[in-house]
């Protein structure tokens, strides 16, 4: 930090540059790495079917939440009369763990497109 001349978060932020990273050769390793589980692991055939479930689920209780916001939790329910629901619904639903997602879809939705729990 000293050689940057840092000494607040905004500076950090306003920097020209990164300020700290990997160095040539653990930046070699790390794309390696991106690239192995890229190819091995994220796009896996069992990988890719369960998120694409996952992300249609998601995108359902989007739409049933914004239609419905008295369906979540009374403090984002009593937020959605004030600021846009898109926003409230957008909030909660970051907060939620893959597992309550597809549960909460499977309770609200009653469908079975998303994964059972």
């Amino acid at each position: 930090m000293a050689s940057s001349s840092v000494q607040s978060v905004e500076d950090v932020r306003h920097a020209p540059r990164r300020l700290a990273g990997f160095s040539a050769s653990l930046a070699a390793e790390n794309a390696a790495l991106k690239k192995f589980l890229l190819a091995r692991l994220y796009n896996h055939p069992a990988i890719v079917v369960d998120r694409e479930r996952s992300v249609e689920a998601l995108a359902q209780l989007f739409d049933f939440y914004v239609e419905h916001p008295g369906s979540m939790p009374k403090a984002y329910a009593e937020l959605a009369q004030h600021i846009p629901k898109y926003r409230v619904v957008c909030d909660y639903i970051a907060g939620m763990t893959d597992h309550f997602l597809l549960r909460q879809h499977a309770e609200l939705l009653g469908t079975s497109s998303a994964r059972s729990v």
